[in-house]
């Protein structure tokens, strides 16, 4: 993983420790969490630390970095985004947040608003804000003309002055932001030459794999390239080594025609960006791209590039039919630990619902009939994402239900591991622990069909 790794000893902190420190009041009880990039390709959110806000409602963060890294605060309903860097100290006022009137989907978060104290206008963070500020300002304000009527003195106007602001600055990383920044709107507007462009900021540079703007401007520089825009080939020829010959190698041999590609460690990153994109291409066999992307992982030489092919095969194949079901481990009801292993040998109708949306509360009373006519085949299993255990322990004992009830309220882990976005949610695994169906149909829909399948009913 780029991004180093957790720290949860209370032992005395090394000089080369990040550490974020701050208070959050609304949040006491709540798990912080530290989540970064593991790739900019991907986008593979990874968890760099974590703690629960105390009752005072302090928090306390820290992690190993190599490099400076975009990373999110991360609290449930609210986030912000800090950019951190090694060994440095971090102490953070919050404004309040509300946790107790919050019900809505987890993909709807509000930002926590924040300040580094004390405040330094030398600051990375300060310093790409106030960048982005005028930067915005400057898009806003000229949309058309630099958009429309391709006039490229704007852009070098802004950038002459936003250098002229800054000529006192020495942190790289921020230069390297601002100058990317800039790249990305000469690309977009198509004010320069690509080639120039390749030539100025991508060619013979170092690739800054934890940049954002950097990664942000490759991506646009290469998206659809190797299947649109390179002349060095043609796609037939893609094609038949990809869809017949299914050979790395003479993949990497073809787009090393390309002016753009001679240099290996960014030809095979190019690649793996388009092995990414072209997974879902009916015109490219999806078995083959697969097992490209395995090979990379497995034989590349770069660091970097076996770490994106790995997240690359996760993040296409991650609960697609056939694949493993994430594990969990989570009470019940009564108090007991299970896990979801624990009830294979079934299948398993696994629902994700709480007690306060209208449209979960209409699939409990039509799954208690499924439960009657297929509970002694399929395992029925409601993990409930209410905040207080205590609710949907009414609920059920009210309503008389019979199948399992699991309690995950906030919890992060299951919520990624399951893409959970919003409420209900429901997926059928096979009796071997397999996913059959994700999303699965709702007791509302035509779900039956898929159970009498599983219970050899048909």
């Amino acid at each position: 993983m780029f991004l180093g790794f957790i720290l949860t000893s209370n032992l005395i902190v090394r000089p080369d420790i990040t550490q974020i420190s701050g208070r959050l009041p609304g949040a006491e009880g709540y798990e912080i969490r530290l989540l970064g990039y593991s790739d900019l390709i991907t986008y593979t959110v990874v968890v760099i630390a974590r703690t629960v806000v105390d009752t005072t409602g302090n928090f306390y963060l820290e992690t190993d970095l190599r490099e400076t890294t975009t990373a999110i605060l991360d609290l449930d309903y609210y986030t912000a985004n800090l950019v951190l860097e090694p060994g440095k100290i971090y102490a953070i006022s919050c404004d309040s947040v509300d946790m107790v009137s919050q019900f809505r989907p987890f993909y709807e978060k509000d930002d926590i608003i924040f300040s580094i104290v004390p405040e330094d206008n030398l600051e990375l963070n300060f310093l790409i804000s106030t960048f982005n500020l005028s930067y915005n300002k400057f898009i806003t304000d000229n949309f058309d003309n630099i958009y429309l009527r391709r006039k490229k003195g704007l852009i070098d106007t802004f950038r002459i002055e936003t250098e002229q602001k800054y000529t006192s600055i020495d942190n790289p990383y921020f230069t390297e932001y601002f100058a990317y920044k800039i790249a990305q709107t000469e690309l977009s507007a198509g004010s320069v030459n690509k080639a120039q462009l390749f030539k100025k900021f991508l060619d013979n540079k170092p690739v800054q794999y934890l940049n954002p703007e950097y990664m942000y401007f490759f991506n646009q520089f290469f998206n659809g390239y190797l299947t649109g825009e390179s002349k060095s080939f043609t796609i037939a020829e893609l094609e038949n080594a990809i869809n017949i010959q299914k050979s790395l190698s003479s993949v990497l041999a073809i787009i090393s025609n390309d002016s753009l590609l001679k240099g290996e460690r960014i030809r095979e990153l190019v690649l793996l960006k388009t092995l990414n994109e072209l997974y879902y291409n009916p015109h490219f066999y999806s078995e083959n791209i697969l097992y490209l992307i395995f090979e990379v992982s497995q034989k590349s030489e770069f660091t970097e590039h076996r770490l994106i092919a790995t997240n690359i095969a996760k993040a296409v194949t991650n609960l697609q039919k056939g694949t493993k079901a994430p594990d969990f481990a989570l009470p019940d009801l009564s108090g007991s630990t299970l896990t979801l292993s624990g009830f294979y040998g079934k299948p398993v109708y696994l629902s994700f619902l709480t007690t306060w949306t209208n449209a979960c509360l209409a699939e409990f009373d039509l799954m208690e009939k499924l439960y009657i006519d297929y509970g002694t085949k399929i395992n029925f299993i409601t993990v409930s994402l209410d905040k207080d255990i205590n609710t949907i322990m009414r609920y059920a004992d009210e309503k008389k239900f019979e199948w399992t009830f699991l309690y995950n309220g906030t919890g992060f882990d299951l919520i990624h591991d399951y893409g959970i976005k919003t409420f209900p949610l429901f997926v059928l695994i096979d009796s071997e622990g397999r996913i059959f169906q994700y999303p699965a149909y709702k007791p509302s829909e035509i779900i039956e069909e898929s159970l009498k399948q599983l219970a050899g009913l048909k």
